[in-house]
């Protein structure tokens, strides 16, 4: 991508510097990428009711160019002033591409007639993991963090407890580590709370050691479905479901103000309907516990801006709370 941006009157560089953005005399880059990702599986029925597999595999994700990022990506170019806060616009234009080296090991059994149990363990290996971040302002910066180890397990399984009653669940444990991110974006007051971690830049800070966001160390889930019969035509059926995830941090700066707490969500649906499936009339509520659950959040646009640099404000997307509804079926 390329472009030009015309030139600034320098009785504007204070205005642009107080949010964040350079003028570029040039905008243009260009990438030629290739990549081989090789995959192997070994497969072994161990049993009629046992499969063990093991996998390896390699992922590529291509670099590119990201225009939304309004700082220079060269710290010694100043095309704006800063003023009243210092200088610390630091923008990137090309980011790198990212690879993935994956082992899994893993086992589907059948325990019995009437039950099952899967279980996986992997380990990923990320290499120039790409990341996107609020710059608190303006804009957004597509980095690459040097390196990160992804380690867990994941169990699933499901039972017929009756003829009427299934069980079914899912367990995970997730271990997010950053062993190489020295140009994480710094997290407001860092400097102060954190003074260790910031870079010789003084605009980035050292994540190493520290865990994604959106990577909750534990989750699980179990539904309990229930069929009953009533007459010769209806069928009731209940699923109740209660899904749990671990507390976790959901700002890409990994501010610790900016956590979610663990939360168990309630769920169900009561249906009755045709045993052929003709028509159906349910009941679904979601989040019947009503829980707080951030889907997504950060900085808030222009609060550093505003303030001077002195403070900062927050804003966060909320999950739906505690919904109901009514669902009617006709097929035909």
């Amino acid at each position: 991508p390329s472009g030009t941006v015309p030139n600034v009157l320098w009785a504007l560089n204070p205005l642009f510097g107080a949010f964040n953005i350079e003028p570029y005399d040039t905008i243009k880059g260009d990438r030629d990428e290739s990549e081989f990702n090789p995959l192997a599986t070994l497969q072994w029925d161990a049993t009629d009711d046992i499969m063990v597999y093991a996998t390896y595999v390699e992922g590529f994700k291509a670099g590119g160019f990201d225009i939304r990022s309004n700082g220079h990506p060269d710290p010694a170019v100043v095309n704006a002033q800063n003023l009243g806060r210092g200088l610390d616009i630091v923008g990137v234009f090309e980011f790198e591409d990212e690879e993935a080296e994956s082992i899994e090991l893993g086992a589907k059994m059948g325990i019995g007639p009437a039950a099952e149990l899967n279980i996986a363990a992997y380990y990923t290996e990320y290499t120039n993991l790409q990341t996107s971040q609020f710059d608190g302002v303006l804009g957004f910066n597509v980095t690459n963090a040097g390196e990160a180890e992804i380690q867990g397990v994941e169990l699933d399984g499901r039972w017929a407890v009756t003829d009427g009653l299934t069980l079914s669940g899912g367990l995970a444990y997730l271990d997010f580590e950053y062993t190489d991110f020295k140009n994480n974006q710094c997290y407001f007051g860092q400097q102060q709370l954190d003074p260790g971690a910031v870079q010789p830049d003084g605009v980035t800070c050292d994540a190493t050691g520290k865990r994604k966001e959106y990577t909750p160390e534990w989750t699980g889930n179990i539904t309990a479905d229930y069929v009953m019969s009533i007459g010769q035509a209806l069928e009731l059926r209940t699923v109740l479901d209660l899904v749990y995830s671990d507390s976790y941090t959901f700002n890409p700066t990994l501010d610790p103000r900016s956590e979610q707490d663990s939360y168990t969500k309630v769920n169900l649906r009561v249906s009755l309907g045709h045993q052929d499936g003709t028509w159906e009339l349910a009941f679904i509520g979601r989040n019947l516990n009503d829980e707080d659950v951030v889907t997504y959040g950060g900085e808030a646009p222009l609060a550093g801006a505003l303030t001077g640099g002195t403070g900062i404000g927050y804003y966060k997307f909320l999950d739906r709370p505690a919904t109901y509804a009514l669902q009617a079926t006709y097929r035909f």
